[in-house]
């Protein structure tokens, strides 16, 4: 479901709240937005061999996996996340999403919170170009 459509079901009171969050994701995800792969040089996704994650605003995804971001905290080299994620046709649920620079093209991923996940990073590099 999109942002927009999502945006019209919650009343006017939440909408302000939903956008206010929306555009703080926006302005934590800056750094990270764009295409990321599992196994340079490939920017492709090839399952079982690369993973390639796309982050936007105020949303992630690869793999079968898609997570609306919001009230990101800041830390030294991290942001920490709420975040509503599903995996394939699973319904969404809540949980937090860790983002961790370990240097200008390379980032850790990590999801916290869901069943059908391991917790343990995943290790993404910027796409050429990107």
């Amino acid at each position: 479901m999109s942002l927009i459509a999502t945006a019209r079901r919650i009343p006017l009171a939440g909408s302000f709240v939903f956008l206010a969050s929306t555009v703080g994701a926006a302005a934590a995800t800056d750094q990270f937005q764009g295409k990321w792969s599992s196994n340079p040089p490939h920017c492709e996704q090839v399952n079982g061999e690369v993973d390639v994650l796309t982050i936007t605003s105020s949303e992630l995804e690869f793999y079968e996996i898609g997570c609306r971001l919001s009230n990101p905290k800041r830390g030294h080299d991290e942001v920490r996340f709420a975040a509503r994620c599903y995996k394939g046709g699973s319904p969404e649920t809540s949980g937090m999403v860790v983002i961790r620079r370990r240097s200008p093209e390379t980032i850790e991923l990590a999801l916290h919170g869901f069943t059908w996940t391991t917790s343990q990073s995943e290790v993404f590099h910027r796409c050429a170009g990107r």
